[in-house]
């Protein structure tokens, strides 16, 4: 038996009160905070799951705005 991988989060899916909700930002700062700081956080690997520099820049504001990585 595999482990199940979870599913990347895509804003696209979500509205900006959703991701005001979520992570404290609409989805253009994000998209903004995430062009910023691509050149400090994109790592050349060759793993195959290494993290993206969304799922980096998401789990950060989502600590930010709640304290918590976690979903309850």
């Amino acid at each position: 038996m595999g482990v199940k991988k979870k599913t990347r989060e895509d804003l696209g899916d979500y509205d900006d009160q959703y991701s005001i909700e979520r992570y404290g930002l609409d989805r253009h700062l994000i998209e903004n905070v995430g062009e910023l700081v691509r050149g400090d956080l994109e790592r050349p690997t060759k793993r195959n799951e290494a993290a993206s520099v969304s799922s980096q820049v998401l789990t950060a504001l989502r600590f930010y705005a709640t304290g918590s990585i976690f979903t309850i």
